[in-house]
């Protein structure tokens, strides 16, 4: 029976073939990361580990191991950068309290546990006996950087002497709430039934937290 015969000159091309396959792989594993991008010591493991890999398979086996170790490591130290628009606390307060006027009025327990279970997906309570007045629900959404984009509920309140109180219900999703800059402004940070909301105002205490809740069972 006859069997193939390789001649000299089909194996120098086929090594020739191998070579430059395993010189294509060492091009791509460079491509993936500049210099910069490679620490010094990383490069020179992983060069070593696919110069010993031999040749073929192996070293390919390496370069992807080499590349996807990289990838790893480049992933981990690159800064993480927050995508939340800030709701400045400072203008919030400053603008909305100067116009204490509601888009939404929830004057009775009822209106106001509605309107909390539509927005926000939990019948809050609140006690309109305890002295506060909670004058009305506005959009966050007109005070915030990017128009359109809806940054949660304000809540208008005054307390029993009068003062402005600002209850911001952000949307944890896509803003953030700034700490204060001017120090007779206090922000009040609370969870009530899950949902987060932050209370400005000038006392030192808060006004409106104590007489809203969770819903009652």
């Amino acid at each position: 029976m006859w069997m193939g015969v390789i001649t000299m000159s089909e194996r120098d091309d086929h090594l020739d073939r191998t070579v430059w396959s395993d010189e294509q792989t060492d091009e791509a594993v460079r491509r993936v990361f500049s210099p910069e991008q490679m620490p010094d010591d990383l490069i020179a493991r992983a060069e070593a580990q696919n110069d010993a890999a031999g040749s073929g398979d192996q070293r390919r086996l390496f370069a992807l191991a080499a590349v996807l170790a990289l990838a790893l490591t480049v992933f981990l130290v690159m800064p993480r950068h927050s995508n939340k628009q800030p709701l400045n606390s400072d203008q919030l307060f400053r603008t909305v309290s100067a116009h204490m006027e509601p888009e939404v009025i929830c004057d009775t327990p009822e209106k106001f546990r509605a309107y909390a279970e539509e927005q926000f997906g939990t019948p809050l309570e609140a006690d309109f006996d305890a002295g506060v007045a909670l004058i009305g629900w506005r959009a966050a959404g007109g005070y915030v950087n990017r128009p359109g984009v809806g940054g949660g509920r304000l809540l208008l309140a005054r307390g029993p002497d009068g003062e402005e109180a600002l209850v911001i219900f952000p949307n944890t999703k896509t803003h953030e709430v700034t700490a204060p800059t001017d120090e007779g402004l206090f922000a009040h940070k609370a969870r009530i039934a899950g949902v987060r909301v932050v209370e400005l105002t000038r006392s030192p205490e808060p006004i409106v937290l104590p007489v809203i809740s969770g819903p009652a069972r």
